[in-house]
């Protein structure tokens, strides 16, 4: 799987007009990989259309649980 399908798996929706993996792929380019999109800061994240608190607070979990897996 792509940084932009897996990524898209974790957001779950789009906007109108645009699927998640649309907006993945778009959030990607502009921050240049998977790493820089998940470490955003909230405010950043949020200043996308269809991004807020909720996906972030879920991505900030799903980094969490890595972290404490230790995978």
């Amino acid at each position: 799987m792509s940084d932009a399908e897996l990524l898209a798996i974790l957001l779950r929706t789009g906007t109108k007009g645009k699927t998640a993996l649309d907006l993945s792929r778009a959030l990607l380019k502009q921050y240049g990989g998977l790493r820089q999109v998940l470490t955003m800061q909230v405010q950043e994240f949020c200043s996308h259309p269809g991004l807020g608190k909720a996906k972030y607070a879920f991505l900030q979990t799903v980094l969490e649980e890595i972290g404490r897996a230790h995978v």
